[in-house]
């Protein structure tokens, strides 16, 4: 039915099956499986309503259905009711109100399956048609017909119904009881394969008497005990004789300082081979070491005792041996490399100072520095105004520049403050070739500017 909807486009309550419409009354319950047997045939037809008929009829013609289908077209039309004898089997069960198949299935059960239920053997013997509450169905008077192939109360080939809840139970009871039969048997058989196990390790032991040819080699009780004998035997003569006793002692104590020895020699033999396996690895480093250092050009190689004298104040306490140059070599990199980040931030700070001395005298001299840049590149630049500065022997006249200046812009007589609030009389360095005139610009710009 699932293959014809999808492939007619079909809803699947279009097409019910008779025995999803039928069911035994609830009073009747004692006849369920005398009914389920009689109409199980019917019960699994499909009902064609009339319209669909034409569609259902080729489709089921052109498909190879790998099975059997029974299917009934219903058409409309009313007929006369069917007069039912009073012990028939259409009172004992009832059709589903609400379905359009309803009419119809009453119709077709009332002619089908008015047979006589029959609890009495007599009754059954005089009826024609007739049911046991076992199952047996007699039709014609003549054919007699009992299918004990399954019981008759196994819910689980119930077909009849509308609600299968019944049968979804009984299907559930009987998984249940399955499943535990199933654990029953895997039990029985991990016990018989756990037996099989023994009686086959057992084989295999009686197997392998085969191939002894004498008792004398299987019989390790008599060895044994002969040896416990003479054991005992010897330790009485021991006890017995004060010789064997101090020869015992001096024997005893002899092999215990062999075992000594062997245990000294032994950790001597370990020593010899992880000093031999030092001197090899030394060795292979060495030979690395020698093929680096001649590879080396001359002006790196100039650098190694440079670097070796730096070693005591870079490894510190540090004992250098072969196993650590690999720590060592770390640890003098580290050293270097630490060192040089520190003259890199000396140099960077006094980088810093001259730039900032350079861009304070472009500001205090921007006539004499209007072409010359502020940067570490132009320090030959500043170098060479320094030694112009040096022969003008500019320094000496500094007083006589300072008063003049003072009297022509300061009527007063004070003097002028030099830098950081000083005056000229206190100002430090005057005398320095090297220090620069302070408000030289103002010198050079004014009436005492001389050519």
């Amino acid at each position: 039915r699932g293959r014809l909807c999808r492939d007619l486009d079909l809803p699947e309550g279009e097409l019910p099956f008779a025995g999803e419409l039928i069911q035994v009354r609830d009073d009747q319950r004692r006849w369920e499986g005398a009914v389920e047997r009689l109409l199980h045939s019917f019960g699994l037809s499909l009902l064609v309503p009339d319209r669909r008929y034409v569609q259902v009829a080729q489709w089921v013609d052109r498909t190879d259905l790998r099975g059997r289908l029974v299917y009934f077209r219903v058409r409309g039309g009313r007929r006369e009711p069917r007069d039912l004898r009073p012990d028939s089997l259409v009172r004992k069960i009832v059709v589903n109100p609400d379905s359009p198949f309803s009419e119809w299935l009453e119709r077709e059960i009332a002619a089908r399956f008015d047979i006589a239920c029959c609890d009495n053997p007599e009754v059954f013997r005089r009826e024609t048609d007739a049911i046991t509450p076992a199952g047996q169905i007699k039709r014609g008077g003549k054919r007699h017909e009992k299918d004990d192939r399954h019981r008759i109360d196994d819910r689980s080939r119930y077909i009849l119904g509308w609600s299968n809840e019944a049968k979804i139970a009984a299907l559930e009871r009987d998984a249940a009881a399955a499943h535990r039969r199933t654990r029953e048997v895997e039990t029985q058989l991990q016990g018989l394969q756990r037996k099989q196990q023994k009686e086959r390790a057992r084989f295999d032991g009686l197997s392998r008497l085969a191939e002894y040819r004498d008792f004398r080699e299987l019989d390790w009780r008599t060895p044994v005990l002969e040896i416990r004998r003479l054991e005992e035997e010897r330790r009485q003569l021991e006890e017995s004789s004060d010789i064997l006793q101090r020869l015992n002692g001096q024997l005893q104590r002899l092999e215990e300082r062999l075992a000594e020895d062997e245990e000294r020699l032994e950790k001597a033999r370990d020593k010899r081979s992880r000093t031999a396996q030092r001197y090899g690895e030394a060795q292979r480093q060495l030979e690395e070491t020698k093929a680096r250092t001649a590879e080396t050009e001359g002006e790196h190689r100039e650098r190694f005792g440079r670097v070796a004298a730096l070693l005591p104040e870079a490894l510190g306490d540090m004992t250098l041996t072969v196993e650590r140059c690999d720590d060592a070599e770390r640890t003098v990199r580290a050293w270097l490399q630490n060192r040089i980040d520190s003259v890199d931030r000396r140099a960077q700070s006094l980088r810093d100072r001259i730039i900032d001395a350079m861009r304070s005298y472009c500001t205090l001299y921007p006539l004499d520095t209007e072409e010359t840049d502020v940067a570490i590149e132009a320090a030959g630049e500043y170098r060479a105004m320094l030694e112009r500065l040096r022969e003008d022997d500019l320094p000496r006249f500094r007083g006589a520049l300072q008063g003049a200046f003072e009297r022509e812009h300061h009527p007063r007589g004070g003097q002028l403050p030099g830098p950081a609030g000083q005056t000229a009389g206190d100002h430090q360095g005057a005398d320095r070739p090297d220090q620069p005139l302070p408000h030289r610009h103002r010198l050079q710009s004014g009436a005492l500017h001389r050519p």
